[in-house]
């Protein structure tokens, strides 16, 4: 069995058209949803921190929409480049990047935010989202909703990639570190053709609703709601937090 570790390393990640398949569903409908609850209007400009793929980024510049996303990942990017070249993607750290512009949207979707482990590591993560606002720029973060993982409850246990290249079905198993607020997911791929099993595996912070907005409002923000959608097939009902620069 070949084992990967990391989320640079994750096998959807390594393989980000694998990744489009497993998570089918665009996002970007339901933030437009959102921020037109808000603004009553298209964004006229968005940046998608955690892009991934970059599909979500693509469905908005078919609306003429300025779009820029940053990903941590370089595979996610070469591929977000290579694939939607109506957008620009950097490479980056969501704790550190700085591209000296604001953005009417800014996005950090599929639960990038919880891979800041420590309140250090999501204070900075913020610092960087206030640093790209202005006073009406709409954020909108979709973190875990920690209750598929606590609870009545479960996490999904079944990833499955349907056709193309590869075909197979991800087994995940889950380790709770409730001291840490940590999630440990290991799960095995097993492919229809009898290729070598592949198991990855990563961490990430459980963050529930009430303590996001808490770190929201400490770092200056005002947060307008939190909001449940059923956006995937993979998860249950999706957290969608709404937050702007308080002024």
């Amino acid at each position: 069995m070949t084992t990967l570790s990391g989320p640079t390393n994750d096998l959807l990640h390594k393989f980000p058209n694998l990744y489009e398949q497993v998570f089918s569903i665009s996002t970007a409908p339901t933030c437009i949803e959102l921020f037109q609850s808000v603004a009553e209007t298209l964004p006229r400009s968005a940046l998608d921190i955690g892009s991934g793929p970059g599909r979500e980024l693509a469905d908005l510049a078919e609306m003429d929409i300025d779009c820029v996303g940053v990903d941590f990942v370089p595979m996610m990017v070469d591929y977000a480049r290579t694939n939607y070249p109506k957008v620009e993607f950097v490479h980056g750290d969501m704790r550190e990047v700085r591209l000296n512009r604001t953005f009417d949207m800014i996005t950090i979707l599929g639960a990038c935010i919880n891979y800041m482990l420590e309140n250090a590591d999501l204070e900075k993560a913020l610092a960087t989202v206030m640093a790209h606002c202005h006073n009406d720029t709409l954020v909108i973060v979709e973190p875990y909703n920690t209750s598929s993982f606590v609870g009545t409850r479960t996490p999904p246990v079944e990833y499955v990639i349907p056709d193309g290249e590869f075909k197979a079905v991800g087994r995940a198993e889950y380790e709770w570190l409730q001291k840490d607020q940590v999630i440990h997911r290991t799960r095995t791929w097993r492919f229809s053709d009898g290729r070598e099993d592949i198991q990855d595996s990563y961490h990430q912070r459980l963050y529930f609703a009430k303590e996001l907005e808490y770190f929201f409002e400490k770092n200056g923000f005002r947060v307008i709601d939190t909001v449940e959608r059923q956006q995937s097939a993979v998860y249950d009902k999706s957290l969608f937090l709404l937050a702007t620069p308080r002024t």
